[in-house]
């Protein structure tokens, strides 16, 4: 039977009052569809009902609404109830609805527990959990979204609290939102003895640095942590020249190679000069840095670079020349990839990176040797050369012929028939048609 809207919201207002318990709780929750003015007063009422999930969804919808005029009611529910869940809902939709009435008691809560909280002393005795803690994080939380600068004292006090536990985060969160009081503690903490505290702090002002000073900055990028420093790095925007250069002579390479794809990557000559530091890492981004100029270097320049850097065996190293033979020496690129694809000492990543690339390649070698790989002794790469067949596969743009080899070879594969050719073929195409003894199907 169809109901109308006033009817509708009539009888649930009654069953979130008189229902029973899952009931009340349905009830409640589809208020929530209702008009503000309609679903408020079932809803205050539910905030007092003897049942804790009742009076916590009714206090979740309440927030949920985001009607101001439900703040006292939150607040009530806050100071009054003992469930630490309802508490937790009340303080979650203060800080929603930027509740001003609520900052005191906001205050006094990130300071000490509440009086009428229940919570089992034994199962925190224990060391399981600590209510009052959580509380205390959605107290700072709801802090800072309210915006009131007097919130600032206690938050502090609370996070230097000796007895207190790790309330950092969210209270450097907080007191970004607390005007230039909050921030001007933020900043007071990138000198603190605390690694820990610098990196929090570094991380939440580097989201908006020019709240910072270029001194400071650079006083940051000089910081013995390295994780400051690369945060540092992320922050600056316009750095002179002397800096770079500072940065780039770094002691640690994830700085170096941070610094080089932010402030070098379009500069052929502190590539050239990446190109040659110490760190794998390092030489890795410059070769990719390379690739992405406009002006290359003559492509015979880049062959001779290209084998020099695979002679230091490096899987970094080995992953980004693959990853830029087709660009910087596009005659070597299926030499490179078959080499390494092939070559069982090499590290897997380098090995499968080397598979994928030779399904770009229209080759015919290279398909032998993806043929080979699907006999390999290890499963990652039999896997990855059937990938790589599988996409070569699915190429049937024009007559491609390679295409209709690969398909077979993964039917051949299928079926168990497969043997795998000699790596070194030099056919320079494949058919379709039946293959001699070892080199391919039988």
């Amino acid at each position: 039977q169809d109901l109308s809207r006033a009817t509708l919201t009539q009888e649930l207002t009654r069953l979130a009052v008189n229902g029973m318990d899952v009931e009340r709780c349905l009830a409640i929750r589809a208020l929530a569809l209702e008009p503000l003015s309609e679903a408020l007063p079932a809803l205050r009422k539910s905030r007092t009902d003897p049942d804790e999930d009742v009076r916590f969804d009714a206090v979740t919808i309440m927030a949920e609404l985001a009607d101001a005029s439900a703040a006292a009611d939150l607040l009530d529910s806050l100071l009054e109830d003992p469930s630490l869940d309802v508490k937790a809902a009340a303080i979650d939709g203060l800080g929603k609805l930027r509740a001003a009435v609520a900052v005191d008691t906001l205050c006094q809560l990130a300071l000490e527990p509440s009086a009428n909280m229940a919570w089992d002393g034994e199962e925190f005795a224990q060391g399981h959990s600590d209510p009052w803690l959580e509380l205390q994080r959605l107290s700072i939380t709801a802090l800072g979204l309210i915006g009131d600068p007097k919130a600032v004292e206690p938050i502090v006090t609370a996070t230097h609290d000796e007895f207190a536990q790790d309330l950092w985060p969210e209270s450097l969160d907080a007191l970004m939102g607390l005007g230039k009081t909050g921030i001007d503690v933020v900043i007071s903490q990138l000198s603190s003895k605390t690694e820990r505290v610098r990196r929090l702090a570094t991380e939440r002002l580097a989201k908006q640095p020019w709240l910072l000073t270029g001194e400071q900055l650079v006083e940051l990028t000089r910081d013995p942590s390295v994780e400051v420093r690369r945060i540092a790095v992320s922050a600056i925007e316009k750095p002179d020249e002397e800096l770079i250069s500072e940065l780039m002579s770094d002691a640690d390479a994830t700085i170096r190679e941070a610094v080089l794809w932010k402030f070098g990557a379009g500069d052929p000559k502190r590539i050239s000069k990446s190109l040659g530091d110490p760190a794998p890492l390092v030489q890795a981004a410059a070769l990719r840095c390379l690739a992405q100029l406009q002006r290359k270097p003559e492509v015979e320049t880049t062959e001779r670079l290209l084998k020099s850097l695979l002679e230091k065996d490096d899987a970094e190293i080995s992953c980004a020349v693959l990853e830029v033979a087709d660009v910087l020496a596009p005659g070597c690129a299926g030499e490179v990839a078959r080499t390494l694809a092939a070559k069982r000492a090499a590290p897997l990543k380098v090995r499968r990176t080397a598979i994928g690339k030779l399904s770009d390649i229209p080759e015919a070698t290279g398909l032998n040797v993806l043929t080979s790989l699907v006999g390999d002794p290890i499963r990652s790469i039999r896997l990855s050369a059937l990938d790589a067949l599988s996409t070569i596969a699915n190429r049937k743009a024009g007559k491609d012929t390679l295409a209709d080899a690969a398909a077979n070879t993964i039917l051949a594969a299928f079926r168990g028939e497969l043997i795998a050719p000699p790596v070194e073929s030099t056919r320079s195409q494949l058919t379709t048609d039946e293959p001699g003894p070892g080199q391919g199907l039988r």
